[in-house]
């Protein structure tokens, strides 16, 4: 039994694991280019999918692997804590090393053209800055960064949504973003989705209120008046964390006519390749831009038609990031 996109057998109770762990054969073999999460469960899931009981039942995974491993990473783990867990990490990794093969792509790398990797830093416009100032005064973004919040991951994200593009605080929250309302929002000069607005106007995200928006715009406009039609055509994957982000994103493409796709956790898998094949086709003009949600970028999408990728935010996992960015390279 061969399985590809092997990740998606993380979870022992599902029904496709349980389906293919019922057929009999004698070897079974897992495939994936996605990295495992830092999850011990699923690991022990995968594991165990492949050499049943190699690490013994789940509950005697869980208490002579998973929870002394676990304490040992605590921050507040004694040294004889983090001692125990790594000698179990060890005895772990060697049992589990004899069947799992790891290859990273510095294998291919030497069969690929070279790869320009730029990290460009963007200021905040006056605008954001203002609207950063209000946030960070408002009681409840005191209290998280205080500490008296015990989840102050939302107001984190806040602020990324924020450097991402102010409208998005509107976008996101339905015209309440943890204490700015529309009205406020407005005073800021930030223009609000109108009700019944036509096409055109629905289509204006003044790029000039986000630095990070402003420079991608540029880019991208830069490209499509160099496009030339003696070579293949310039094209350009876009990518984010937030579907918000793609939302605005693809409002500006079409507010400016340049061709656009979309590929987040949404779209059927049955359309997801005839959507990546148009895009690889060279002869194919009708698709400028390929907008791609991150979470969606570990289902083996190939984006090879572009030869420009944005990174537009970052995820809390950095595997997340790597895998996105690597879609067209």
């Amino acid at each position: 039994l061969i399985c590809d996109e092997a990740h998606r057998l993380k979870n022992p109770d599902a029904l496709t694991t349980k389906a293919l762990a019922s057929l009999a054969c004698r070897r079974r073999v897992l495939l994936s280019g996605t990295p495992v999460q830092n999850d011990l469960d699923e690991f022990f899931a995968m594991a165990d999918f492949t050499n049943p009981m190699v690490l013994g039942t789940s509950e005697d995974f869980r208490r002579k692997y998973k929870n002394p491993i676990l304490v040992g990473r605590e921050p507040g783990a004694s040294q004889a804590e983090q001692d125990k867990a790594k000698v179990l990490q060890n005895e772990m990794s060697l049992i589990v090393n004899q069947f799992i093969l790891r290859r990273t792509n510095t294998i291919n790398a030497k069969f690929l053209p070279d790869k320009l990797v730029q990290i460009v830093c963007c200021n905040l416009t006056d605008v954001q800055k203002q609207i950063y100032k209000r946030l960070m005064s408002t009681k409840d973004v005191v209290a998280a960064t205080e500490g008296k919040v015990k989840d102050a991951l939302s107001y984190i994200q806040m602020m990324q949504k924020l450097c991402n593009h102010p409208k998005i605080l509107e976008l996101s929250c339905g015209g309440k973003a943890k204490g700015l309302s529309k009205e406020e929002l407005a005073l800021f000069g930030v223009p609000i989705d109108t009700p019944g607005a036509d096409e055109k106007e629905h289509n204006k995200i003044y790029p000039e209120l986000s630095g990070k928006m402003e420079v991608l715009h540029n880019l991208m406009d830069v490209m499509w008046k160099d496009q030339d039609a003696k070579r293949p055509p310039d094209k350009i994957v876009v990518i984010s964390v937030y579907t918000q982000t793609l939302d605005l994103v693809q409002r500006m493409c079409k507010g400016k006519k340049w061709p656009v796709v979309r590929l987040d956790g949404s779209l059927a898998v049955k359309k997801r390749m005839e959507l990546v094949n148009a895009f690889n086709d060279v002869k194919n003009r009708n698709s400028f831009v390929f907008l791609l949600s991150s979470k969606a970028g570990g289902c083996g999408i190939n984006l090879i038609g572009a030869n420009r990728l944005v990174l537009f935010d970052s995820d809390w996992n950095p595997a997340t990031d790597k895998q996105a960015a690597a879609r067209c390279w």
